[in-house]
């Protein structure tokens, strides 16, 4: 199953989607990107942090302005069926591409005349999973559906930072040890915690779990287990997906 399926998306309609956590975010935001150019839309791409400078061959226009009214005015001009990249810079130094304010999203997607607006919305510095800081995720209020993600890849490795990204923080949110070992029950804590994987997501803004790096069928019995626990908790979960963004056909199970 493609995410489009896998998410419920209306895809003759219009979304702004903000993909948050750890373990596969750009990779799932280039995936959406994709599947929406093959059905004709007309699909924006960009971020409200900083994502390493895209490969040309993930975007059919790149447009880097510190000026929202430039962005606005070179996006009417651009056709359906095509992937536009938006930045405000380029920091050479580490050759990523920074991102946009999270209030220039609604007028650029409005004025813009984007049917999809696809998000990273969150740093991970590559880890499987992380704990937000004080100023993160930067989700834009306007996001009509918040994907969080999560790298099951991560599963029995210390709570430290070889794996964790902001480790203090996460063994605070997820009531662990530094040097503990992550297991699903630390996962779920993760996810339902008012500071954890959806940190500032308004309640207007659907909320989709993705299981990312799924490896073998131990793996994903354990993943619908925790998926499974999760919708029951009913912290305004819609459902959970399950499976590897890195695969022809990504989601292997859905939870709702």
């Amino acid at each position: 199953m493609n995410l489009l399926n896998a998410l419920e998306l209306d895809v003759q309609g219009n979304n702004i989607i903000s993909i948050v956590g750890a373990g596969g975010k750009t990779t799932t935001m280039y995936r959406l990107g994709n599947e929406l150019k093959e059905l004709d839309r007309k699909v924006l791409l960009t971020t409200t942090t900083a994502i390493y400078y895209p490969m040309s061959n993930e975007y059919d226009n790149l447009i880097i302005s510190n000026n929202l009214e430039q962005l606005i005015l070179e996006s009417k001009r651009l056709s359906r069926g095509t992937i536009t990249m938006i930045g405000k810079n380029i920091f050479h130094d580490n050759n990523k591409l920074k991102g946009i304010e999270k209030e220039w999203v609604k007028p650029l997607f409005n004025q813009g005349d984007y049917d999809f607006l696809v998000i990273e919305a969150d740093g991970a510095k590559r880890k499987s999973i992380k704990a937000p800081t004080w100023y993160e995720p930067v989700i834009a209020n306007c996001s009509t559906l918040v994907v969080g993600c999560i790298g099951l890849d991560i599963i029995g490795k210390r709570i430290d930072e070889n794996w964790v990204h902001r480790a203090n923080i996460f063994s605070r949110v997820v009531g662990k040890e530094i040097g503990d070992i992550i297991d699903y029950e630390t996962i779920s804590r993760l996810i339902i915690s008012r500071e954890g994987l959806f940190k500032g997501c308004k309640n207007h803004s659907k909320k989709v779990v993705l299981l990312n790096k799924v490896r073998d069928d131990e793996q994903l019995f354990y993943a619908q287990k925790l998926g499974e626990k999760i919708i029951k908790d009913g912290v305004n979960i819609s459902r959970v997906i399950i499976g590897n963004v890195n695969m022809e056909n990504p989601i292997i199970k859905i939870v709702e």
